[in-house]
């Protein structure tokens, strides 16, 4: 059995993407539960980030899945890894952009400063 996958290098790159958004959606919704953050729309108003990040952080994960698909086609049929810089240059670009996102969203939900009490009456 030929594993060329595992010669890829865009594979390590593709690995850091899952657990970035696997680790940075864990870590959100921690920092929410330690918040106060409660499903209850009438106590708190709460940043979008965190919120999108806590109930859909997981469906980020259809990135690096489709991008796994891409290259298994393009390798299938091409052979060899086409433009393996440029993959290896969008998959870091995109690694950091997924990182920023899940930093400023863990800071949000650790420290809701923008949260708003909503009145009861």
């Amino acid at each position: 059995m030929d594993w060329h996958f595992c010669k890829n290098p865009i594979s390590p790159i593709i690995a850091l993407q899952m657990g970035v958004i696997l680790g940075g959606s864990l870590v959100v919704s921690g920092f929410m539960k330690l918040s106060g953050y409660t499903d209850d729309p009438n106590m708190y108003r709460w940043n979008n980030l965190p919120i999108f990040l806590h109930h859909w952080g997981l469906i980020l994960l259809l990135l690096p899945a489709g991008w796994i698909v891409y290259l298994s086609v393009n390798t299938h049929q091409n052979g060899y890894y086409a433009n393996s810089r440029l993959q290896i240059a969008l998959g870091v670009v995109l690694t950091t952009i997924l990182i920023c996102i899940f930093y400023v969203g863990a800071m949000e939900a650790a420290f809701p400063s923008h949260r708003v009490r909503i009145a009861v009456q």
